[in-house]
């Protein structure tokens, strides 16, 4: 057990710098932006720099206190017919918030009730005391000069004539690994990384409502593609594919094969999905993920890698191509005792979330999280069809047993299928009940949804007040 927790405390100071709290703390922002892009003006620039900004606050603003901003932007570049900028934020960054309430020290100091041995428990009290008597005199409230390092992808034919927040851009965290080399991992959405493993009996809800999915079926002249929730488009290839974390699917995943094996370019979105941190050393080439007390470490362009120092032999091996960093992902999954499952878009036998399309499935949920059964999840599908039957054609009358209904009485038929319900199938996150197509439930938050299998595969929150909720198409 104290091996556990000096594990624990050795790469406290690392974890420190990180927060999950969504509030921030500010004082004396100058605003300064030095815009050398030629494809931006400055009222652009300016909306960039306060997007990225708030990202950076939400993130951090919880224990740190940013002083005189500034922005960059610089090394304008067209790589694969995209227009890329580096973006480069200047901060003072003071930490404000006192080592020992770090959630991390508190949980190692609760974990000393689990050392019977009192000289033990003394040692292990002392290091962790040490450990924050370091950090302490490091970093509490002395002001550290720091840079963020981003890049942004915008539109080729975007116009200086646009309003400045008409502004559409991609961004990616970028490591300089030389002047040459340049590392780029896509971030999505300026917004907050949900920490499942802080959950306490809850689940946030997955982002899959209004999503439309045009899988690839062999027409090169056709444009395939996904549509999220947030309305963003991204076009799907031949060997696309596709990636869900937790029942929630991921933009930009870019997975590619290799050897057979399935590799992400963005193991920090995945890791970070996950609860865990993602740390890269450009002078070592190395990847660090840390998750509670595992620490996994990766080589680009080595087979070697460690499971809290345990070296194992990977399949294949970390690269860099295209400017990502890609790792392999059942290796990365399994060692943060996450599941994971491929669904090849073919053979339905097999765990998947939609069908026709290719891809990989990530799960992994706090143990204290309980899921609704299965007759919860029919009983929910039921009352919201009994409500949107009633709005459409009044009382709703269970179908008797040796009652038959025909097939020219749409009543008839909805009354037999709310009547006999019953779960079809099951992934990780949702139970599948068919109606006049499959409706998902939610095992974590009880949330129905509607998939549709047409043309255009598409997931919807089923709304029973809606005019439309019982009109099936096909």
């Amino acid at each position: 057990m104290s091996n556990k927790i000096l594990s624990l405390a050795v790469v406290v100071i690392m974890l420190m710098t990180f927060s999950f709290s969504v509030s921030a703390q500010e004082t004396n922002d100058s605003s300064g932006i030095k815009n050398a892009s030629k494809s931006l003006t400055n009222e652009q620039a300016q909306v960039i720099f306060g997007d990225i900004k708030e990202q950076i606050l939400i993130k951090y603003g919880e224990i740190y206190l940013f002083d005189n901003f500034s922005f960059e932007l610089k090394n304008e570049r067209i790589e694969d017919g995209r227009t890329l900028i580096d973006v480069n934020i200047y901060a003072y960054m003071t930490l404000a918030r006192h080592p020992s309430d770090s959630p991390f020290i508190k949980g190692m100091v609760k974990s000393l009730s689990e050392i019977d041995d009192e000289v033990e428990k003394g040692l292990v009290k002392d290091r962790i005391n040490g450990y924050i008597d370091e950090i302490e005199t490091l970093y509490y409230k002395k002001p550290d000069y720091s840079v963020f390092s981003y890049s942004i992808a915008i539109k080729d034919n975007i116009s200086r004539a646009l309003n400045a927040n008409d502004i559409q851009y991609e961004l990616f965290y970028r490591t300089d690994v030389t002047a040459e080399e340049i590392i780029l991992e896509p971030i999505g959405d300026l917004e907050k990384v949900e920490d499942y493993t802080l959950a306490e009996d809850t689940m946030p809800k997955t982002n899959i409502d209004k999503t439309s999915i045009f899988p690839y079926e062999g027409r090169d002249d056709t444009e395939y593609y996904i549509i999220y929730g947030d309305s963003t488009k991204e076009p799907i290839s031949k060997e696309f594919i596709g990636l869900f974390i937790n029942g929630s699917i991921i933009k930009n995943s870019n997975l590619i094969t290799e050897n057979d094996r399935t590799l992400p370019p963005c193991v920090r979105n995945i890791a970070e999905s996950l609860g865990a941190k993602v740390y890269w050393d450009s002078k070592t080439r190395k990847v660090t993920i840390i998750d509670a007390e595992n620490t996994i470490e990766l080589f680009i362009d080595n087979k070697n890698a460690k499971i809290n120092g345990k070296e194992f032999v990977l399949d294949v091996v970390p690269k860099i191509f295209n400017n990502y960093n890609y790792v392999p992902v059942r290796f990365v999954a399994e060692a943060l005792n996450a599941k994971v499952n491929y669904f090849d878009g073919k053979d339905i036998t097999k765990p998947h979330i939609v069908i026709r399309m290719p891809h990989v499935m990530i799960s992994r949920y706090p143990d204290n999280v309980k899921t609704i059964s299965k007759e919860e999840a029919i009983e929910r599908v039921r009352e919201q069809l009994i409500i949107a039957f009633k709005k459409k054609f009044g009382e709703f009358i269970p179908l008797a047993e040796n009652e038959k209904p025909s097939r020219e009485d749409d009543k008839a038929i909805l009354r037999d299928v709310i009547t006999n319900l019953k779960i079809e199938s099951e992934n990780d996150r949702y139970y599948v009940i068919p109606v006049m197509y499959d409706f998902w439930v939610d095992k974590y938050t009880g949330d129905v949804y509607t998939f549709y299998n047409g043309l255009v595969m598409t997931i919807n929150i089923f709304n029973p007040y809606d005019e439309d909720a019982l009109s099936f198409p096909g």
